[in-house]
Parts: structure tokens; C-alpha cells; sequence
């Protein structure tokens, strides 16, 4: 059952007691979770949030870049063409140009901080009395003459702001959120160059690749600790961004949802599983429920488990190696590799029965030993 895996797997993480084991098993936790199909699809609708939350941002941020660009090509043709030039004017519409090719890294959304830019601009024509060339472009507040009226710089501006502020909002409490950060330490743990080269190829995510590569050092010093370099000596790191503490709450709050979930869609299965016994047909090597078959492969370890089965009582068990032995014909010699056959077997088995028949779990594995369950 996935939720006893999933159980163990965070019970194991949880009691790392360092930090770079912490986050090296919270990698294989996420890595299970992706790999796992039940679990991929909980998640997938996480992300499918994620996406429609951003979707709605993106779409203001696109439109309020594109206003800015406007204004701002109208503005440096007037500049230009006036011949208006100091050196404070000059640096700041450097700014703004390198802002815009992405020469210049801003932690900021690109469209606030274009637009910040482009009013310093216009703040430093006003102060040169300079403001006749704002006509058509941008309007000062008559109230507050420093301060310039942003719906005339883009329409989309406050709309834009208030999105932001809404998506900043929603990410301290959405789900969606704490995934995102699991898969963070999954990509630095195990895709770290495949991240990287993805982030070096999109020229709008400078800051993104920036932000990766300070994880990436943080990381780091957590697995082989700071170095002194008087002393060439190695010491405990202490990181600024990846806090287990904080890892730690959203690995929780991804864990139990999971587990939710999943237990959500055992009982949605269960109720729609065929009611009854399952029945064996040694010679047509097949199970049958309500005129459904279930083909197993003739005088193979399915089919041998299945007659074994069949020679106890329903939810009776057996132990593994008298199961072993029945199978084979033989002792068993190798613990460790014999049962994991058996084990092995018996998950190919539960796995057919529940894809024909739709019946989960027909063999239950525990303590051990094995028993049908119908």
C-alpha cells in the first residue's frame, strides 16, 4: 500500500539528524512521490494551481511591460530629440535599458521594476524643468507634483500590483506552495545540471539562475561544512535559505495531504471494487469475480502463489518460507534474496488483479507472511 511506503519514507527523513542526510532522503522522498503514479497525479493538481495562480499574474505583468515599453519609447525619442542630458538623466536611462535586455538582475517582478525605473526617469525631467515633455507620456498628481499618476504610465499598473500582492498572499497558505519547495531540494539534490542548463537557456530568468546557484553553494557548505580558510579547517554551516526547520513544515504539510489523498481514493476504490470472493482455476491458470478473468502466466511464480493460496482459507497466512518452499521445491538457503522473490511476486500479482479485476490488495503482505483477502 502507498501509504505505508510513503509512511516509512517520511518517518525515515524525519529522523535524520543532520542536515545534508535530512535533505538528501527529503530528495528521494519527492523522487518516490513523482515516480509513483497515485501520488504524481495529487501532485499534478498541485501544480495545475500553481500554474492557473500564475497564469492570472503573468497575464497583467505581460500587458503592463508592454504599456511601459510604449510610454517609455515615446519618452527617450522627446529626450533625444530635445537634447536633454545630464548625468544623473544618463545613468538612469542606462538603468532602465539594461533592466529591459536583462543585462541588470532585479529581485523585483520585471513590469515593477521597469515601471520604478522609468518614473525615476521622470522625476529627474521634472526636477530639470524639464516636464513639458511628459505631455501625452505621463501626468503628475496635482496634490504631490513628485508623484506621478501610474495609471497614465500603463492602465494595467495597479491591476498588476494588486495581483502580486493577492499571489504573495495566497502563497504563504497554498499547498502548491510547500511542493514547490520540496521540488526545489529535489532539483538541487539530483537535477541540479539539468536545472541549470533549463534556466540558461530562458534569457528572462537571470535572477532565477542566480537565485539556484546561491542554493547550490548553500547546499554545499551544508554537506561538507564551511571552510575556514586560515585554518583550512571545516566547521558546522549555518544557511540562510534552505532552514530544515522550514523544510520540515512544508514537507509535513505535503506529506499529510498526500496520505489524505490517498486514503480518499482507497475508499472511492473499495466501493467500486466487484463485491465477493475471488475464485481459482488451477488448470485454465486464471482468478475470476462476477464473470471477469484475470490471466495469470502458466507455471510461473503468480500462478504457484495462487495454488498455494488456494490450499488455506481466505485471510489465512502463510509464512514466507514455507511459501518459498511450496513454490520451489526447495529450502531456502539466501533469506534475504528468497524472499524478496516471494515479495517480488506477490506485488506483480496484486498488481494484475487490481488492473483485470479491479480488486486492490488481494494479497496482503505482513509480518512476514502472506494471505488472499478474497
Amino acid at each position: 500500500m502507498k501509504t505505508d511506503i510513503l509512511e516509512k519514507k517520511y518517518d525515515f527523513l524525519i529522523s535524520q539528524k543532520k542536515e545534508w542526510p535530512f535533505f538528501l532522503e527529503l530528495a528521494d522522498y519527492v523522487r518516490f512521490v513523482i515516480k509513483e503514479e497515485e501520488t504524481n497525479n495529487i501532485v499534478k493538481d498541485l501544480e495545475e494551481k500553481r500554474r492557473n495562480e500564475r497564469e492570472k499574474l503573468r497575464k497583467y505583468e505581460k500587458q503592463t511591460i508592454k504599456e511601459i515599453k510604449n510610454k517609455k519609447e515615446k519618452l527617450f525619442k522627446k529626450i533625444e530629440r530635445n537634447k536633454i542630458n545630464n548625468s544623473r538623466l544618463d545613468n538612469e536611462i542606462n538603468e532602465y535599458q539594461d533592466l529591459e535586455s536583462g543585462k541588470q538582475i532585479t529581485s523585483e517582478p520585471l513590469g515593477i521594476a521597469l515601471s520604478e525605473c522609468l518614473t525615476d526617469i521622470i522625476r529627474t525631467l521634472i526636477k530639470n524643468n524639464n516636464e513639458k515633455i511628459l505631455k501625452g507620456i505621463a501626468k503628475q498628481d496635482k496634490k504631490c507634483p513628485e508623484r506621478i499618476i501610474e495609471s497614465t504610465l500603463s492602465e494595467n499598473l495597479s491591476f498588476y500590483k494588486k495581483e502580486l500582492r493577492k499571489f504573495e498572499e495566497t502563497k504563504t497558505t497554498a499547498l502548491w506552495f510547500s511542493w514547490d519547495q520540496l521540488t526545489l531540494v529535489f532539483q538541487l539534490v539530483q537535477k541540479k545540471d539539468e536545472k541549470l542548463k533549463n534556466l540558461s537557456e530562458d534569457d528572462t530568468r537571470f535572477y532565477d539562475k542566480w537565485n539556484f546557484l546561491i542554493l547550490i553553494q548553500e547546499l554545499k557548505k551544508i554537506k561538507e561544512g564551511e571552510l575556514n580558510k586560515v585554518t583550512g579547517l571545516r566547521s558546522s554551516f549555518e544557511p540562510m535559505f534552505l532552514k530544515r526547520e522550514k523544510f520540515e513544515h512544508h514537507t509535513g504539510r505535503i506529506h499529510h495531504y498526500l496520505i489524505e489523498e490517498l486514503n480518499k481514493q482507497e475508499k472511492i476504490a473499495a466501493k467500486k471494487a466487484p463485491k465477493g470472493d475471488i475464485e481459482f482455476d488451477d488448470d485454465k491458470t486464471s482468478l475470476y469475480i462476477k464473470g471477469k478473468e484475470c490471466k495469470l502466466p502458466a507455471f510461473k511464480d503468480e500462478h504457484y502463489i495462487c495454488r498455494a493460496l488456494y490450499t488455506r482459507l481466505k485471510e489465512e497466512p502463510i509464512d514466507w518460507e514455507i511459501l518459498y518452499e511450496e513454490i520451489t521445491g526447495s529450502k531456502v538457503e539466501n533469506v534475504e534474496k528468497n524472499k524478496k522473490k516471494i515479495r517480488d511476486a506477490v506485488d506483480r500479482l496484486n498488481t494484475r488483479v487490481e488492473a483485470l479485476l479491479g480488486v486492490e490488495r488481494f494479497v496482503k503482505w505482513e509480518n512476514k507472511t502472506a494471505r488472499r483477502t478474497r
